[in-house]
């Protein structure tokens, strides 16, 4: 196998089985469970480190540094931006007059208190999705008070008043 292809693989395991900072397994453990020389196993953990993966410690072993190779796109943290934005949109949407306006129908109020219903159930996902792999969600776990949860009862009320 070529230490090309090692570093794919290698990255798929990382991915999987471990967070930045963790200590990786030796080069001569890697080796054995991949049936590669271990010259082929340092030159990927080398070429996962020129790309931001990986990072050698003199004398303590290989780390990992990231789950992302330099330039790739990270698709949670991608996910995690359009549901911050999305949240902005409908606190802006919340806030706007014309929709506090009594004249508007109460239907338009309960569509957007089911919007805020789902931001809300993406944020509490995300932040699980984070949690799971150690790290925190990027854009706050509480909930935006132009946009919190209410509960039904209340979004009735709102809709009948």
């Amino acid at each position: 196998m070529t230490a090309e292809r090692l570093a794919d693989v290698f990255l798929e395991k990382f991915r999987r089985e471990f967070i930045p900072g963790d200590k990786l397994p030796t080069q001569a453990a890697l080796a054995d469970e991949y049936g590669a020389k271990e010259y082929r196993v340092i030159r990927a953990l080398k070429l996962l480190g020129k790309q931001g993966v990986t990072e050698s410690q003199q004398g303590s072993g290989w780390y990992l540094t990231s789950h992302e190779r330099a330039g790739e796109p990270d698709p949670v943290a991608e996910l995690a931006g359009e549901v911050a934005d999305l949240r902005q949109q409908v606190g802006d949407l919340a806030r706007d007059p014309a929709v506090a306006d009594p004249a508007v129908s109460g239907d338009v109020r309960e569509k957007l208190a089911w919007l805020v219903d789902k931001v809300n159930h993406l944020e509490d996902a995300l932040t699980d999705l984070y949690g799971k792999v150690g790290y925190t969600y990027p854009h706050g776990g509480a909930h935006d008070s132009s946009t919190q949860r209410e509960s039904s009862g209340d979004r009735r009320a709102q809709a009948s008043g």
